[in-house]
């Protein structure tokens, strides 16, 4: 619960969660999303993977990143919420 409180905590990884809501992107899609450096990028979905809530799939050379189905729940006016809340 601690760990994921700490990885909601900053606005880069809000914003790397809200970029997934929309479909699952690699390091350098996120990257041109979000107009920051990949390594930034790949920092942020580092500590959004410890904490349980993305997960990567490797895609050919690539590996691409989803938000953890069961983790957070869409709710009837389409914001997301945590499964347990």
């Amino acid at each position: 619960p601690g760990c994921t409180l700490r990885a909601l905590g900053d606005p880069i990884r809000i914003k790397i969660i809200d970029s997934l809501r929309v479909c699952p992107m690699n390091v350098s899609e996120l990257a041109d999303c979000l107009e920051l450096e990949i390594v930034t990028i790949s920092h942020h979905l580092g500590v959004l993977r410890h904490a349980g809530l993305v997960e990567r799939q490797k895609e050919g050379r690539f590996v691409v990143y989803s938000l953890h189905e069961g983790v957070f729940k869409r709710t009837k006016a389409g914001r997301l919420r945590t499964a347990s809340a």
